[in-house]
């Protein structure tokens, strides 16, 4: 990428294109590019765009008509068509009312200066005698003079550049492709490709590919533990220092179109490929650069699979498919790494496919296979954007609500959304699904008395728990217990309420009878023989005789 001032007098700015020296083009520096809703800023294979930075406002990146990813304030896009080799492979398109810029001349040689050696390299010459010989005292443009001065080396350098570029770009715009379970699948952002490119990665390449491994927990320079089979366990692992943890840290971050705010140095996002990261560096970070990655599973966890792996018994599955298609009003509780959203996945497979779903999460992991599916992802606040840029939760869960959903899925209700997720429950949109940390049912539901108390309406306790207590009709727990093993441990139905007190029992139990030679923990599911008062429902919805079988019950016409 080339990227300069050519007349430091009519201050107009330079976009080389290598390779074909006729085909640049100019654009006046510091000029607010403005857009409204709907505008085309560029489309696929233009090349007479330059690096934008979003002022105000937000666009989609499109590919055949597929909205691939969202910028918004703070963001840069377009950067890639500088170079002949690397042209769009996509269209810009305006969300809203959308201001852009182009990157200032301060901005260009902090770019460069800042830059890795061999990007300083391609702007300023190889060594301090060629930059000497080129670079006038008190020159404000000394990477121009540089440049001017090793024009060889520099387009030697670039086409080099150019190769390692076009070789991420198959890794980034990598278009989707059908897996051997015929899903269709998505960008893959911890590829071998893309891990092999950034050489401080090497230490962790195989650990990414191993697939018995679900988490990367990289604790600064020096430790490294991954989690197998539930349980965790240091790895032999070290990094060169600090800065290449950083520099990890910095890679992973671009792929979402983010970066790590030096003010406020921490970030949660989701890969491309689905994998979940989280990063907090120093000061916040004592002891380095921590970085836990959850990577994507590729295996597509069903009931049945969990069955299999003793997750849930073959009566307690049959009811958990039961209860995801006869559109009950379910919350899963658990603790950290317990398998929520695993389990929220499996479930939601049994919804009917003609229902219109809206799926809410901060970072989106939902895989649901119906083919009436809304996906919303929150918004966090870019570096140096205004806070009411900001869309939670609550805000989607809001608009969910104005777009005629069967079906609302929220990934993980923390906070004031609760109420807005448990007034949905009340007003017709049954068969909502959410998740919620808790280490027991009851638990669950003091922790959403709290997280309703949160939404500042000064409703009297008891009528908020006749309200949670009409809202829910079942809490499945699963935990994941010492021995690593993950398991669904309660089905809880809530009944009601008993004077003050929201009224519930159990229908299916675990209970842990020892454990084998091996550590493994021994236990049986147990049905408490408590028919659900929801059995008209599941009636209704045509799965009696299918309850019956399950429960080996007769239920009454």
């Amino acid at each position: 990428m080339v990227l300069l001032y050519k007349d430091a007098v009519k201050k107009r700015c330079l976009f080389e294109i290598v390779g074909s020296p006729a085909a640049s083009c100019y654009a006046e520096p510091m000029t607010l590019q403005n857009y409204k809703a709907g505008d085309v800023v560029y489309t696929q294979g233009s090349l007479a765009d330059g690096m934008y930075i979003i002022q105000s406002g937000c666009i989609n990146l499109e590919r055949n008509g597929d909205v691939i990813r969202t910028l918004s304030s703070g963001q840069s896009f377009g950067e890639l068509a500088l170079i002949q080799s690397s042209q769009h492979l996509e269209t810009a398109v305006a969300v809203e009312d959308t201001s852009l810029r182009l990157l200032t001349e301060s901005e260009v040689e902090s770019l460069v200066y800042s830059a890795p050696d061999e990007i300083q390299k391609m702007f300023v010459g190889i060594s301090h005698a060629d930059q000497s010989a080129h670079i006038s005292s008190g020159s404000s443009n000394h990477a121009i003079n540089a440049l001017a001065g090793s024009v060889e080396r520099v387009t030697s350098l670039l086409h080099t550049r150019i190769d390692q570029l076009q070789k991420q770009v198959g890794v980034f715009h990598e278009t989707s492709q059908e897996h051997n379970d015929g899903e269709s699948g998505t960008i893959h952002a911890l590829t071998p490709d893309f891990v092999s490119s950034i050489p401080e990665m090497a230490p962790i390449a195989d650990i990414l590919e191993d697939e018995t491994v679900n988490d990367v927990l990289i604790n600064g320079a020096q430790h490294v533990y991954v989690e197998r089979s539930g349980l965790l366990e240091e790895v032999d692992i070290k990094f060169s220092g600090e800065n290449a943890v950083q520099k990890i840290a910095d890679k992973i971050v671009e792929l979402v179109g983010r970066k790590i705010d030096r003010k406020r140095p921490m970030i949660d996002a989701r890969l491309l490929d689905g994998s979940r990261v989280n990063i907090i560096e120093p000061p916040l970070s004592i002891d380095g650069t921590s970085i836990s990655i959850r990577k994507f599973s590729k295996r597509k966890l069903t009931l049945d699979y969990m069955k299999q792996n003793n997750n849930v018994s073959e009566a307690l599955g049959e009811f958990l498919k039961i209860i995801g298609h006869c559109r009950l009003n379910i919350i899963i509780s658990g603790g950290t790494g317990s398998g929520k959203t695993t389990l929220l996945n499996a479930i939601s497979q049994h919804i009917d496919m003609r229902e219109r779903i809206i799926t809410i999460e901060d970072a989106a992991e939902l895989k649901l296979n119906q083919p009436h599916v809304v996906r919303l992802e929150t918004k966090p606040i870019s570096a140096g954007a205004n806070r009411d840029e900001e869309v939670t939760i609550r805000d989607l869960v809001k608009n969910a609500l104005r777009m005629r959903p069967d079906r609302i899925i929220v990934g993980e209700v923390r906070g004031a959304e609760a109420f807005d997720m448990m007034q949905a429950m009340n007003t017709g949109h049954e068969g909502s699904l959410t998740t919620i940390h808790a280490n027991h049912p009851r638990d669950a539901l003091s922790r959403l008395e709290n997280m309703v108390s949160m939404a500042n309406l000064n409703i009297p306790m008891k009528s908020l728990r006749y309200q949670i207590a009409s809202a829910i009709h079942l809490i499945v727990q699963i935990s994941r217990m010492r021995d690593g093993q993950r398991r669904v441990t309660h089905i809880s139905e809530v009944v009601g309420m008993e004077g003050d007190v929201v009224s519930m029992h159990d229908l299916f139990v675990f209970n842990i009878d020892g454990e084998d030679e091996k550590g493994k923990i021994r236990g049986h599911f147990k049905w408490s023989g408590i028919l659900p008062r929801f059995i008209r429902r599941i009636q209704y919805y045509g799965e009696g005789e299918r309850l019956e079988k399950a429960l080996n019950i007769k239920l009454s016409k």
